[in-house]
């Protein structure tokens, strides 16, 4: 789990300069590889197809696409999912998110974009089918 020094120093650097972090693993592939070093810059908004950095409820660092924001159980969440997941992930507060990878290892076509959008709506149209999902 990150300590809140961690959290605060990546939230800092994120937001002044950008900070360099290196993937670990392969569920962003093919966008982004293992290994790869990218760039992430915090912004004021984020836009579906971004590929954020941010903390996961296990307190580790993660990189998934965001696929689209709103109220949920009370407060404003982003939701997210790797490339290769099936399943989106736990819906994240703001606070959680470090920045966006900025550099040229993901590029955000407007497909991406839409699919993303896409995606979220399905996540949307299930919700209100299926309250009990989380």
């Amino acid at each position: 789990m990150a300590s809140f020094r961690l959290r605060t120093a990546l939230h800092e650097l994120a937001a002044s300069e950008g900070v360099s972090l290196r993937i670990a693993g392969t569920c962003m592939a093919p966008a982004i590889q293992n290994g790869a070093i990218v760039t992430v810059v915090r912004q004021r908004r984020y836009w579906p197809g971004d590929v954020l950095v941010f903390f996961g409820p296990d307190g580790r660092l993660t990189a998934h696409r965001l696929l689209g924001f709103g109220p949920w159980r009370g407060r404003f969440r982003l939701f997210t999912r790797a490339d290769n997941a099936l399943a989106p992930d736990s819906a994240i507060l703001p606070s959680e998110v470090v920045g966006r990878i900025t550099d040229g290892v993901t590029r955000v076509r407007a497909s991406q974009r839409l699919l993303s959008l896409a995606s979220f709506l399905r996540l949307g149209l299930r919700r209100v089918c299926r309250p009990q999902w989380r």
